[in-house]
């Protein structure tokens, strides 16, 4: 009897508390959706309001125990906060739970291969091998894929034909997911190795000049035989022979150039980028008569530098013909072997050229 009385009790006390409070459940007005892309997904909740209670509402606050960089099946947690004097104000009850939420519907993001992302990547050359330098240009529309950049892995200051330079394309991997690009990784990373090929190049081989360029470049120094006023009180001082002089000028002219040897110099590897005059030269060494208005005349030896010498890259040569000019002589045959050997320039590399 007594304990039928005490449950009497407690259910009156039970229906008159259910009616002076209103039962609000947190976890009914929070919905949970995710945004962004696998692995990089952002969970969204958005809580709904009680219009009986708008100022509680506005006091819900939440936390999430994991937000951003969310891929599918990760497990998360919602927890709720509340100001509770005003709960006890209108006299709510509240119910929340620690809810567990797993991510799921996050889309894949797009796939961009190594290829696709080095076709944004376009590379020019400036100059003549190996003098070149290496431009780098991203030509992507996209909004993202125009942000990565491009650098050398290693730059040169010179470049040979064929020689092979790696480039590598910067960006921030994880932000790439969440703007939608999921970029392919290649065995070294995110870069492509490139070949240089197709360009104009500066002569550096004497296996590079025929037999018919050098007859082209020995007629053309034939004919800056002419005048020898520069040349003709040097080496007639040299020859011990005295010069004459017609109204206060001496005559000097040279005749019969007959081509002794050739050769071409080229600068060396460490010198290449630094100030120098050229890339190489070809050098004609002649045997050439010295002759005064007398009659009087002596045998000299004299050079013919041509600079610049060009393979371009069609396949035909630029011999630099325009360049040809004669920049020494003399009497004395180891002042010519002196300059054609290089001994005064170190820079460049002396390679004798046979001839037939």
């Amino acid at each position: 009897m007594l304990m039928a009385i005490t449950m009497l009790i407690t259910t009156v006390v039970i229906i008159i508390w259910n009616a002076e409070y209103t039962r609000i459940d947190l976890n009914k007005l929070a919905t949970v959706s995710f945004t962004g892309y696998n692995t990089c997904g952002t969970a969204n909740v958005d809580l709904k309001t009680d219009s009986n209670y708008p100022s509680f509402c506005r006091s819900i606050t939440y936390e999430l125990s994991q937000n951003g960089y969310l891929k599918n099946g990760d497990e998360i947690t919602l927890d709720f906060e509340y100001d509770k004097d005003l709960a006890k104000k209108y006299k709510l009850y509240v119910k929340e739970k620690e809810e567990h939420i797993t991510v799921s519907g996050l889309p894949e993001a797009k796939e961009v291969s190594l290829e696709e992302l080095f076709q944004n990547c376009k590379v020019s050359y400036e100059g003549i091998a190996p003098e070149i330098t290496i431009q780098l240009e991203n030509t992507a529309t996209d909004d993202y894929l125009k942000t990565v950049t491009y650098e050398l892995q290693t730059e040169s200051k010179s470049y040979q034909l064929g020689d092979v330079f790696t480039v590598i394309a910067n960006f921030d991997t994880e932000e790439a997911v969440c703007r939608g690009y999921a970029i392919e990784e290649g065995a070294g990373g995110y870069n492509k190795e490139y070949t240089i090929t197709g360009l104009d190049a500066y002569l550096e081989e004497v296996s590079e000049i025929s037999k018919e360029q050098i007859e082209e470049l020995d007629t053309a120094g034939r004919k800056l035989f002419g005048d020898a006023t520069d040349y003709g009180l040097r080496i007639f001082s040299e020859a011990n022979l005295m010069p004459i002089w017609v109204n206060n000028k001496t005559t000097f002219q040279w005749s019969n150039p007959s081509l002794l040897s050739a050769y071409l110099n080229v600068l060396e590897e460490d010198e290449i980028g630094e100030v120098v005059t050229h890339q190489n030269d070809l050098k004609l060494v002649y045997n050439v008569t010295l002759q005064q208005a007398n009659g009087v005349s002596c045998r000299a030896e004299a050079v013919v530098q041509f600079t610049d010498l060009i393979k371009k890259k069609d396949g035909t040569y630029d011999l630099a013909i325009d360049s040809g000019k004669i920049i020494a002589a003399s009497y004395k045959n180891k002042n010519i072997k002196e300059l054609v050997e290089d001994e005064y320039h170190t820079e460049y590399q002396s390679q004798k050229i046979e001839l037939e």
